[in-house]
């Protein structure tokens, strides 16, 4: 996600204030205003709810129910039953969740790699090429395979902590070096309309002009977001031990979209400004050149130009790596049978899920157009529509097992010591 927001907060509000729903006027002062607000409520707690699911069913699982197992399967065991949980049935869950999450993360690499390509060609003078791109394919495979040989402590995390000094740093210049007073106004005023307005976008099926806006974009969004949905619920389940279910669902919503819609007020705003004051034609720019012109374009048009475009494109290429190695980790861990939570998938696995998902990356990429990367999307997630309602009828089921009431007061059992003594009846 965080390569993406890179990517789209610069170019987002374009497609929407050039081609606005609601019949709103094009290039009007309402489309500017609703044209970050719809990018808000694509990033906002309506498109991040589908992680509270899978982020709370497997915790639940894990840290409560004491399974090892971080798979979809196994926290659908009270629902599906133990023996289909650990056979066919239980499998053939874990491989849609393993194809979603291979399409929603293909697709997020599949915005963040075509702009580090055009990065990479404008700092060295060359052409952008299927030559370049093999050549950056090939350099985030070793860079994933050093991250993997140096372990998480020398690797991944180091790259990590990189990344998010380096990013703190790109978002403050665009905020200082850009109309600064324009993109507070933007926030407040956005941040109020969204408010005001989240009922309605939430309900909008453009019944009578039948733009194709809702299932070109809005679809799109809520398809892709499920998609590595698992991803972010193994991770989420994995630093969740000791908080509650609140805490979590409140992390998983308000905590992401606050951190979103800071960022995107930001790019978004200076977007807009560049748009409206005439000094960047940048929907003529996507017209004719595409998404990644206008992202390099749009970032050089800041004082220090050709630096801030080494630092943006440096700054995803450490994305995409630091997302590969945590993608391929969970992907791993799905697909090894007997490996518990505080356990490591073997190395070879990891870069086997690695070298695939580089693979449907640069074949997306090779396509080409924002069209492969929608369709990419929405076929991979559409079989996490289920999965999603079975996991959260199986967490309900749970609750309910756990916490039972009588007489309007909560009765806690510890579920732990309740399986130990059905093993020791049996026996």
């Amino acid at each position: 996600m965080a390569a993406s927001i890179m990517v789209w907060g610069f170019v987002e509000p374009t497609f929407y204030y050039s081609n606005p729903p609601y019949g709103i006027e094009a290039f009007s002062s309402a489309a500017y205003e609703w044209s970050l607000l719809q990018t808000f409520f694509h990033w906002g707690p309506n498109a991040y709810s589908c992680y509270i699911p899978f982020a709370v069913g497997i915790a639940y699982t894990l840290h409560v129910r004491k399974d090892p197992h971080l798979r979809v399967s196994a926290a659908c065991k009270n629902i599906i039953g133990e023996k289909r949980a650990n056979g066919t049935f239980g499998k053939v869950l874990d491989i849609f969740v393993m194809f979603g999450i291979l399409g929603g993360m293909s697709t997020s690499f599949g915005m963040a790699v075509p702009v580090v390509l055009e990065g990479v060609a404008h700092i060295t003078g060359l052409e952008p090429s299927p030559m370049l791109m093999g050549v950056l394919l090939v350099v985030w495979t070793l860079v994933f395979g050093v991250s993997v040989y140096r372990g998480l402590e020398k690797g991944i995390k180091v790259l990590s902590n990189f990344n998010a000094i380096v990013a703190a740093i790109f978002i403050a210049i665009v905020l200082v070096l850009g109309p600064t007073l324009f993109i507070f106004k933007m926030f407040v005023n956005t941040s109020g309309m969204y408010f005001q307005n989240v009922f309605r976008m939430s309900t909008f099926m453009d019944p009578i002009d039948n733009t194709g806006f809702v299932e070109g974009w809005t679809v799109f969004y809520w398809a892709w977001y499920l998609g590595f949905a698992t991803a972010v619920g193994v991770f989420v389940a994995r630093i969740s031990r000791g908080r509650t279910i609140r805490q979590v669902v409140i992390g998983c919503t308000a905590a992401i979209s606050l951190s979103a819609w800071i960022i995107q007020a930001i790019f978004g705003s200076y977007v807009i400004n560049l748009e409206m004051t005439g000094v960047l034609a940048v929907s003529e720019i996507i017209k004719e050149f595409g998404t990644n012109r206008a992202v390099l374009e749009i970032i050089k048009t800041l004082p220090f130009g050709n630096f801030i475009v080494f630092m943006h494109t440096l700054l995803l290429f450490t994305f995409v790596a630091t997302s590969l190695d945590s993608t391929s980790f969970t992907l791993a861990t799905m697909s090894t049978a007997k490996l518990k939570g505080d356990e490591e998938p073997l190395t070879r696995i990891k870069l086997l899920w690695a070298v695939m998902l580089l693979t449907i990356t640069g074949t997306l990429a090779a396509i080409g157009g924002l069209g492969a990367i929608q369709v990419s999307a929405i076929v991979s997630s559409l079989p996490l529509v289920g999965v999603c309602l079975l996991l959260l009828v199986a967490l309900v089921k749970m609750l309910k097992e756990d916490l039972p009431m009588e007489n309007q007061n909560l009765i806690v059992i510890d579920y732990a010591k309740k399986m130990e003594e059905k093993k020791i009846n049996r026996a």
